[in-house]
C-alpha cells in the first residue's frame, strides 16, 4: 500500500468485476480456513487488561500457547473438526497455533458438496482467473457450533498489486504555500554516498535526527536482540538492501524469508525493498528481520497474520504490515470472516506482547480503488490499519533545519499534481476503543450504533516529494532503478516499527516487558499536556481529502479529513519523538520480573508499644521503604511512615525491616478506639524505588500491600 508499491483490493464483488466462464474444475484443490468457536470476548477482555496502563495487569502478557488453550477452541471442538475434515478427504488438516481456526485443503467437488454451493470460474478484469461460489455458503450441519464459516472458496485476491508510479524529477517539486499541496523542496543537510544525496530524497541521518532516533542510537540501542517481522506480497533483491546500507555505513541484519501459502518466492519488488531499507535505517542491528511472503488471496492473507507465531524461537517483538485492502472490500470477503478472523489473530498477538504496526494507506480518505486503478469517490479506510489491535501509521511531509531538526510538518496530500495522500478517516467495521474515546468525536455510527474507530493514530514522513532516498533495481522502481526518491505510508510504517523495536530493547534492558498494544500507552501520554508536548509533534496543517479530483464526485470533496490541534483523522496525534516515547514507556510499564512483597511479623502490640514493625522483600536490587494507612472504624484513614525517609538499599535480592512509629496524638486515638471496642484496621504498604535509569535518568515506584487488624 505504498507509494509506490503494492496493495489495494477491489471495491466490488465478482459480479461487478469479473465474467463467469464456467464451472470450476472438480479436481482443483482449494486451501481453506475454518473459523472455530472461540472465547473472543474473553480474549478481548484479557487484552484490555494487559494493555491498559492503569490496570494492575498491565504488561503481564501470556504466551501464544497459553492464550490458545485459554481462549481458543476447546479440545472437544478441535477433535471434532479435525475428525470431520479428515473423514471427508481433506488434506493438510491442522489447528492453527492460535487455536482460532483450522486449515485444510479440499478439492472443488468435495467443497461443493459439503458447503451446498456451486463453484464457478471467473475472469477478472486484470486477466486473472479465480473460483468463487455462486450461492450462499452453508456450513455442514455436523460442524454446527464448532465452525462459524469457511474462507477460501473465493480465490479472488483480497489484496492486489499496484503498478509503481515514477516520481517526477527533483526540480518539479511544488511549494506548499502556493498551491495547497504538501510537496516541498529538499531541506536539512543530507549525508551519505553521492548517489543518495543527488537523488534529493531525505537520507537516514536526516529523518532519524528529526524523530530523535539518533539519540537512541548514540546511547547504544540499535535493535540488538530484537526481531521484527514484515508481511509482504513480493520478494526482495538483497543486493539492493546491501547497496543502501553501504551508502550510509549501516550493517544489515540477517534477513530470513518465509513463504506463506505459496510454493515459490515471488519476484523482487520495490515495496519489500523500501520496507527493508527503512527498517535497516531505524534498527540496523536487529537480531533478524523475518520477511513473510504471501499472495493476495484471503486464505494466504489470514495465514500470514499468524505465520510469525508458529516458531516460538523466532517470534518477533514487532510486526510491520505495509500491505492492506480497502475496508469495504475486506469486509465483503467471505461474509466478513476475513476481518473477524484476522482481528482474532491480531488480538492474540498483542495479548502475547507483540506490537502490530500497519500502514494507513496512500489514497487519502478514499482507500478503495476502481477497476481503472483510480480511487473511488467514497470515504473508506484501509484494513488492517483499521483494526483496533494495530497501530495505524499515517503520512506527513517535513521541513528540516540545517541541523536536521523538525521545523515544520504537514499532512501528506500531493493534490493537484497527484492523488497521493495519507490514509485516514473512520472505520465501518471496528468500534472505537476505550483508549480512543476521550480524544475522538463524530464519525458515522456503525451498524450496531457504536462510534467507529478513527485512524491514523500517529504519522511520520511519507510524502514522496522530496521523499526518502532509496536504492532499488527492480523493474517497477521509479526512473528505471538505482538511487531514487520514494514515499508512502508503507515506508513510514517500518520506520515506526523499527523505533518501537528500539523501545522494546530499552525496556528489556530495564527488566520491562514488550510494548504490546502500544496505542493505549500513546493515548495515555496524549492525556497529559506536559508529556504530550514532549512525545508528539502536533500536525495542524493540511487535509487528506482528495475527493474533489476524483471521477464521479462532481468536483466535491468527500468531507474527511482536516488536521487541527490535538487528535485528527488526517494525522492522528502527529509524529513521535522516539527518545521521549522510550522514557515514558519505561516509566509506565511495570517490571514484570520484579517481585515485591510486604509482611507483618505476628504477636505485635502496636497500640501498647506505639509502633508497628513490617518487612519488605524485593526480588532484585532496589531501594525499599514502608508505610501504612490506619483506619479507625468508619473514619478516614491516617498515614504513618517508617523513620528512615530515604529507604533501605538492597544491592541484591533480599529483605529489609522497618519500624512505623505512631505520634502521641495517633496513639491516643488508637487507645480510645480499643476501649470502646471500635475496629482498627491497617494496610501496610511496601514501596520500591528501582536502581535503574532510562535514557534521561527517570525512576519508577512500585508497591505491595498487606491488610491487618490491630487488636492491642
Amino acid at each position: 500500500m505504498a507509494v509506490f508499491g503494492a496493495t489495494l483490493a477491489r471495491a466490488a464483488g465478482p459480479a461487478a468485476t469479473a465474467a463467469e466462464v464456467g464451472a470450476a474444475r472438480p479436481t482443483q484443490r482449494l486451501q481453506l480456513v475454518f473459523p472455530l468457536a472461540v472465547d473472543a470476548a474473553g480474549l478481548q477482555r484479557f487484552t484490555d487488561e494487559v494493555s491498559n496502563p492503569r490496570s494492575p495487569l498491565y504488561g503481564h502478557y501470556e504466551s501464544i500457547e497459553a492464550l490458545s488453550r485459554r481462549f481458543g477452541a476447546s479440545a472437544v471442538t478441535r477433535r471434532r473438526v479435525l475428525a470431520y475434515l479428515r473423514a471427508h478427504g481433506a488434506r493438510g488438516v491442522q489447528i492453527d497455533v492460535t487455536g482460532l481456526f483450522a486449515d485444510a485443503t479440499l478439492n472443488v467437488a468435495t467443497a461443493e458438496r459439503l458447503f451446498a454451493t456451486p463453484l464457478e470460474r471467473f475472469d477478472a478484469v486484470n486477466g486473472a482467473r479465480y473460483v468463487a461460489p455462486t450461492t450462499e455458503v452453508r456450513v455442514p450441519r455436523a460442524l454446527a457450533g464448532a465452525v462459524t464459516g469457511v474462507v477460501g472458496l473465493d480465490t479472488d485476491p483480497v489484496v492486489n498489486r499496484d503498478a509503481v508510479v515514477p516520481a517526477r524529477p527533483q526540480g518539479a517539486a511544488m511549494a506548499f504555500a502556493a498551491f495547497g499541496s504538501s510537496e516541498l523542496s529538499p531541506s536539512g543537510t543530507p549525508s551519505g554516498c553521492a548517489g543518495a544525496v543527488d537523488s534529493g530524497g531525505f537520507t537516514p541521518a536526516q529523518y532519524l535526527t528529526a524523530y530523535d532516533y539518533g539519540a537512541v542510537h548514540q546511547a547504544g540501542f540499535l535493535g540488538q536482540g530484537e526481531r521484527v517481522a514484515l508481511l509482504e506480497l513480493d520478494g526482495v533483491d538483497s543486493a539492493d538492501v546491501d547497496t543502501f546500507a553501504q551508502c550510509f555505513g549501516l550493517p544489515v541484519p540477517p534477513i530470513d524469508t518465509h513463504l506463506v501459502g505459496i510454493s515459490s518466492a515471488p519476484a523482487p519488488n520495490t515495496e519489500t525493498t523500501i520496507d527493508l531499507e527503512a527498517l535497516d535505517a531505524a534498527a540496523p542491528e536487529l537480531s533478524a528481520i523475518d520477511v513473510y511472503e504471501t499472495s493476495g488471496n484471503a486464505v494466504a492473507f489470514l495465514n500470514a497474520f499468524s505465520a510469525p507465531l508458529k516458531n516460538r524461537a523466532t517470534r518477533p517483538a514487532v510486526i510491520s504490515i505495509s500491505i492492506g485492502s480497502c475496508e469495504p472490500a475486506t469486509q465483503e470477503a467471505a461474509n466478513g470472516h476475513v476481518i473477524t478472523l484476522s482481528n482474532y489473530a491480531l488480538d492474540e498477538e498483542v495479548a502475547s506482547g507483540i506490537t502490530v504496526v500497519a500502514a494507513a494507506g496512500d489514497d487519502g480518505s478514499t482507500d478503495c480503488i476502481s477497476n481503472s486503478g483510480v480511487p473511488v469517490h467514497q470515504a473508506a479506510v484501509s484494513y488492517p490499519a483499521s483494526s483496533p489491535y494495530a497501530l495505524a501509521v499515517g503520512g506527513t511531509n517535513i521541513q528540516l533545519t540545517a541541523a536536521n531538526q523538525l521545523a515544520n510538518e504537514i499532512v501528506w496530500n500531493d493534490l493537484p499534481e497527484s492523488t497521493g495522500a495519507t490514509g485516514g478517516g473512520f472505520s465501518i467495521q471496528s468500534e472505537r476503543q476505550w483508549w480512543q474515546t476521550p480524544f475522538v468525536h463524530g464519525g458515522p455510527r456503525l451498524v450496531n450504533h457504536e462510534p467507529p474507530r478513527a485512524l491514523p493514530d500517529v504519522s511520520m514522513l511519507a510524502d514522496p516529494y522530496p521523499g526518502y532516498a532509496i536504492y532499488c533495481s527492480t523493474e517497477d522502481c521509479a526512473h528505471g532503478g538505482g538511487w531514487t526518491r520514494l514515499g508512502g505510508t508503507s515506508i513510514a510504517t517500518p520506520l515506526m516499527a523499527g523505533g518501537l523495536a528500539l523501545t522494546d530493547q530499552v525496556l528489556h534492558a530495564e527488566q520491562r516487558p514488550n510494548l504490546g498494544l502500544v496505542a493505549p500507552l500513546l493515548y495515555e501520554a496524549a492525556g497529559n499536556s506536559s508529556i504530550r508536548d514532549l512525545i508528539f509533534r502536533d500536525v495542524t496543517q493540511g487535509s487528506n481529502d482528495i475527493g474533489a479530483y476524483l471521477p464521479g464526485g462532481g468536483g466535491k470533496p468527500v468531507g474527511c479529513c482536516t488536521a487541527g490541534p490535538g487528535y485528527d483523522e488526517a494525522s492522528g496525534f502527529g509524529s513521535v519523538d522516539l527518545g521521549d516515547l522510550i522514557d515514558f514507556a519505561a516509566e509506565i510499564l511495570p517490571n514484570v520480573h520484579l517481585r515485591l512483597a510486604v509482611s507483618v511479623p505476628k504477636h505485635q502490640h502496636p497500640v501498647r508499644s506505639g509502633r508497628l514493625s513490617a518487612e519488605v522483600t524485593c526480588s532484585t536490587g532496589c531501594i525499599v521503604y514502608a508505610g501504612a494507612a490506619v483506619k479507625i472504624g468508619h473514619s478516614r484513614p491516617f498515614a504513618v511512615y517508617a523513620n528512615d525517609a530515604h529507604g533501605t538499599l538492597l544491592r541484591s535480592a533480599g529483605r529489609a525491616a522497618f519500624v512505623l512509629r505512631f505520634s502521641p496524638a495517633q496513639r491516643r486515638k488508637l487507645r480510645a478506639a480499643l476501649r470502646h471496642h471500635v475496629r482498627i484496621s491497617a494496610t501496610v504498604i511496601g514501596y520500591v524505588v528501582e536502581l535503574r535509569y532510562t535514557l534521561r535518568g527517570t525512576i519508577l515506584n512500585q508497591e505491595a500491600r498487606r491488610a491487618i487488624r490491630i487488636t492491642s
